[in-house]
């Protein structure tokens, strides 16, 4: 079945939609130090042992399914979004199937959302 946009319904959501945030968003591989200073948030599948680093934490899902997961990451995002954060941080997903979709999505918004956060707060790896 195809959608108006010619799309097949059966794709993932992630496939469908662009992702447009206001706020910086980095893959946590990326960052080498993240400074106390900045409000951040965490996308992540699971629950973080690390919770407490972040200001607020959106999980996918809580029991590590990948097609809930797919099916949240919008959501989440956008209501990471809502916050003013400075810094979104992309915990990445399992690297295979739809966790491997989610992570190249994620990936292209990241590189998409730019480096507007001074050099001085997060040093980027070379």
């Amino acid at each position: 079945m195809e959608n108006i946009a010619g799309l097949s319904d059966s794709l993932p959501t992630m496939l469908r939609y662009e992702i447009q945030l206001k706020t910086v968003m980095l893959m946590e591989s990326d960052i080498v130090h993240l400074s106390n200073e900045l409000q951040t948030g965490l996308l992540c599948l699971k629950p973080p042992g690390d919770r407490n680093r972040f200001d607020c934490v959106e999980m996918l899902s809580p029991s590590g399914d990948l097609q809930e997961a797919e099916r949240n990451v919008l959501p989440a995002l956008r209501r990471l979004d809502s916050l003013d954060l400075d810094l979104i941080v992309v915990r990445c997903m399992p690297d295979a199937g739809i966790g491997r979709a989610i992570n190249e999505k994620l990936l292209r918004s990241c590189a998409q959302s730019g480096t507007a956060i001074a050099e001085s707060k997060i040093m980027r790896m070379q």
